[in-house]
Formats: structure tokens, C-alpha cells, sequence
């Protein structure tokens, strides 16, 4: 498990490094620091594990794997006015898999999205909350268990690529900090659901906005 969280930690740390200290105004990023829960159940009924889309969706108790830590990190870039491109991964343990329980498993996800910000489509201008849509793609590893097995008894983990769809809101307490809302819908197609199945992703964060560089007088 270990051998797979390391990795994935010293990507984030050098992804983020060069662009917290290159802050200018043609480089107006962000960065998110959060936490993650994934909810295997309401998104389809492929399996006996998993009710219909949407269904039992906020029976937390039941269904969600929330993490305990800070276990996402996401980093954007405007590129105009409304649209931004952002790079997310994050890891979990799963031990709530859909209506059935299992051991911790490690989740492991990298994602990529075109996002656009609907603020002045809902003239929120001049307000603290920036909602958002975005859409994308994945992939997801996951730990070997009873419900995701493999014939090769050396792999470890199973994984599948994602087409994605994400809708959220950042809101903004002044120019450089706001806090994060987002829920992301991964979706496999239905012949490789047995290796990585269809989830919702949810993320609560810290966001970093690096204001435009301020010319000396």
C-alpha cells in the first residue's frame, strides 16, 4: 500500500512547487488541499453491490468512505475569463464497497478536467461563491479484493480510465482563500466495471488563490 502513497505524495509536492513560487498575471492558479469520501453504490445497478444513479445518495453512514486526513490535492490554471484546466489526485481506503463491506483496500485516483466557471452566467459576479462545472478524464487504481479480483494472482491492484463530470463551488473568505465543495461522477464503461466500478467522488478543501503579482512602485 505504502509503495503506492509514497509515489503519489511526491508527485503532488513536485507538481506543486514550481507553481507556488512562479505567480505572475499571466498565471493566475489555484491550488486544493482536501479531503475525499467515495461512494460506490448510486451509480447504476451493473452490479448487486450498486442501487440506481442517484439512489441512497447522502446515506453517508452506510455507503460513503470518507477520509479521516487530508488525502486530495488539485491544481488549476485560468485560461480565460470563464474556463480553467485542472490536475487532481487523491487516495482512500474502501471499505464500504457499494451495499457490501470488505477490507481497506487503497483507492488511488489521477484526473484531468476543462472546468468553467459559472458565475457570471448566474450574475455572481460581485459575490464570494464561484460555482462550477467541469469535464474530463481519470483513471483509478484499486486494491485487489473479493468484488474487483484478477487472474494474474501476482497484481495488486486493479485499475480502469474514467470519463468524468464534476459540478462545485469555491467560496472565496478574501482575494486568496476560499473553501471547496466539489463532487465528481467517474463513469466506466460497463465491460470494465469489475476492475475499477462507477463512483462519485467528493472533495471538501482548502483553496489557495495566488493573487496578481503587485508592481513595485
Amino acid at each position: 500500500m505504502n509503495n503506492f502513497v509514497t509515489p503519489l505524495l511526491i508527485l503532488q509536492i513536485l507538481l506543486v512547487s514550481p507553481f507556488a513560487i512562479s505567480q505572475n498575471e499571466k498565471s493566475p492558479w489555484q491550488v486544493t488541499l482536501g479531503t475525499t469520501a467515495i461512494n460506490i453504490y448510486p451509480v447504476g445497478s451493473h452490479a448487486s453491490y450498486q442501487g440506481d444513479n442517484l439512489e441512497d445518495f447522502f446515506n453517508v453512514s452506510e455507503h460513503w468512505n470518507i477520509s479521516p486526513n487530508f488525502s486530495a490535492l488539485s491544481l488549476s490554471k485560468n485560461i480565460n475569463n470563464n474556463f480553467s484546466v485542472a490536475i487532481e489526485g487523491s487516495f482512500n481506503t474502501i471499505s464500504k464497497w457499494g451495499s457490501e463491506q470488505t477490507d481497506d483496500l487503497l483507492y488511488l485516483n489521477l484526473s484531468s478536467y476543462l472546468k468553467y466557471d459559472l458565475s457570471s452566467l448566474l450574475k455572481l459576479q460581485n459575490t464570494a461563491f464561484e460555482p462550477f462545472f467541469g469535464l474530463g478524464a481519470g483513471y483509478t487504481w484499486i486494491e485487489i479484493g473479493p468484488f474487483n479480483t484478477s487472474s494474474n494472482s501476482e497484481k495488486e491492484y486493479n485499475g480502469n480510465i474514467s470519463a468524468n463530470g464534476t459540478v462545485g463551488f469555491s467560496y472565496w473568505f478574501n482575494e486568496s482563500l476560499g473553501l471547496t465543495l466539489q463532487t465528481t461522477y467517474n463513469h466506466v464503461f460497463a465491460d470494465y466495471t469489475d476492475n475499477a466500478p462507477q463512483h462519485y467522488r467528493h472533495l471538501m478543501g482548502l483553496t489557495f488563490r495566488f493573487a496578481n503579482k503587485v508592481e513595485a512602485n
